[in-house]
This record gives C-alpha cells, sequence and structure tokens, in this order.
C-alpha cells in the first residue's frame, strides 16, 4: 500500500513537473520569434513623415486579405510595412514578398506606442 502511494504520488509530480515545462515552452515560442513589431503611428502622423525610405513598393493583396500592402527599405537594411496611416510592421531585415501575407495578417496584432519603439534603439 505504501509502495503504491508512493508510486502515485511519483507520477503525480512527473506530471505536473511535465505539464508545467510545457506551457513556459508554449509561452515561450509565441513571443515575437519572427523579427517584427507591430507600431501605433502617432496621432497625426504619417509614415513618410516618421520615415526615410531607400525605396519603397506595393504589392496587392485578393482573396481574404484584400488589399494594398506598402513595403519601405530603410537605409539599414530594414523594413517597414503598412496598410493605413495607424499601425505599421518593423521588420527587422529586408521584408520579403514571399512574407507579404504573414505581414499583413502581423498588422492586426495588438501594437506598442511610437514612443515605445524609438526607445527600443533597433
Amino acid at each position: 500500500m505504501k509502495r503504491k502511494k508512493q508510486v502515485y504520488s511519483f507520477l503525480v509530480g512527473l506530471v505536473m513537473v511535465v505539464l508545467i515545462g510545457c506551457g513556459k515552452q508554449t509561452s515561450e515560442v509565441s513571443g515575437d520569434s519572427d523579427g517584427c513589431i507591430v507600431v501605433q503611428i502617432p496621432e497625426g502622423s504619417t509614415i513618410e513623415s516618421l520615415f526615410d525610405f531607400k525605396s519603397t513598393e506595393q504589392i496587392s493583396l485578393s482573396g481574404a486579405t484584400s488589399g494594398i500592402i506598402h513595403v519601405g527599405i530603410l537605409e539599414d537594411g530594414n523594413s517597414v510595412v503598412w496598410n493605413s496611416d495607424s499601425v505599421f510592421l518593423y521588420v527587422q531585415g529586408e521584408a520579403q514578398d514571399v512574407s507579404v501575407m504573414h505581414y499583413s495578417y502581423r498588422l492586426e496584432d495588438k501594437p506598442i506606442s511610437y514612443s515605445e519603439f524609438k526607445k527600443m534603439n533597433l
């Protein structure tokens, strides 16, 4: 009887350790792993007033996420992606055309403030 309790207690403890470990792993993976940051544009500002672009292009989307996505390449090689004057997506490195659908979905994420973004010194 005592042996059964010990085995049962061990199994319960093992399951808890596994579940706690899995929960921690899940929260780490759900973070910003793609190098992109969604940022709120300050009231009264436009993308063009916030950045000096080396080049820009427009990509037309069709289907469920139809519309136009603007992609601007910055002098430092990073990119800014936007579809309105409310939020933009800061992409570390040059934005890839094949990722434009991913970028359009990320634009719907909860943004950080522009002042927070500026403090990041990217």
